[in-house]
């Protein structure tokens, strides 16, 4: 995965006893309640063909999300208001753990890049919750849009990181505008929403402002094995921005320029001036 090198990874002192003991049980835990989950999604989801509206999933998932950020050491609190109707959500990306809180909100569709389909774990997780897996190459560009009407036509928020890296939690990369451009179509500029969210996440007292940032050489690991041992009274705050219409701007640069723009004004009302 592509991370964003904007700096060193901070020094931290050493993981106490205590702390690898918390770090080993909230993990423990953290793996029963997936398997559990993930046994009930996939029986909710075999429902579903059979009629089953998919609200039960939907509450399971948020459920599933808000117990592993709580078990890590992170509260959660949203500002503004979810759009109702289908449509996209854009976020900046500063951890692997923005999935868990924005799957708190409204019921999303998630899209990655296609090797996340690969990583042990992450990737069976990712294929059970309908990710979207987006290839680079030119030749995949149009069947990708075509997937990405079908989704919202039935109704779904597709949600990406226009970023497409991981950061410190206190920079924003420049959104690439590519993703952008299926909003653009004749089919959709008239009738769609975007909406873009800002995720601030405020580090434990006596830790640095990029304490939950993943970036730079960062193995995956370490950072849940820091997280899980050295979270404690962190916070997470998803605000989510006015939403924005397509058929508003001229090209995909202009609407992906705007949507960065609401991302890092929503980081700033809660004070975080993102550089």
């Amino acid at each position: 995965m592509q991370m964003w090198e904007g700096g060193p990874e901070p020094s931290y002192p050493a993981i106490t006893p205590f702390q690898a003991l918390r770090g080993i049980l909230r993990l423990l835990v953290i793996v029963v309640i997936t398997v559990v989950g993930l046994a009930l999604f996939a029986l909710l989801k075999g429902a579903e063909r059979m009629g089953l509206p998919f609200g039960p999933r939907y509450q399971l998932t948020r459920a599933w999300a808000r117990a592993v950020l709580w078990l890590l050491g992170v509260r959660i609190e949203q500002r503004g208001t979810p759009v109702p109707e289908g449509g996209a959500v854009v976020a900046n990306h500063s951890t692997w753990m923005d999935i868990l809180a924005l799957r708190v909100g409204p019921f999303l569709t998630f899209m990655a890049k296609e090797e996340v389909a690969g990583w042990p774990g992450i990737g069976l997780i990712a294929k059970l919750n309908d990710t979207m897996f987006i290839a680079r190459r030119a030749a995949e560009a149009n069947r990708q849009q075509i997937e990405m009407r079908e989704r919202i036509d039935a109704g779904a928020h597709l949600c990406f990181f226009p970023e497409g890296t991981s950061t410190d939690s206190r920079h924003i990369v420049p959104f690439k505008p590519a993703l952008f451009q299926v909003y653009l179509s004749d089919d959709l500029r008239d009738t769609m929403q975007i909406q873009p969210v800002s995720l601030a996440w405020i580090p434990p007292a006596g830790q640095p402002g990029i304490f939950y940032g993943w970036w730079g050489d960062m193995g995956m690991g370490d950072s849940i094995w820091h997280i899980a041992c050295r979270s404690s009274r962190g916070r997470v705050i998803v605000n989510w921005r006015p939403a924005l219409r397509p058929s508003n701007f001229a090209n995909r640069k202009q609407l992906a320029a705007a949507a960065e723009q609401s991302v890092r004004q929503g980081l700033s009302e809660v004070g975080i001036e993102a550089g």
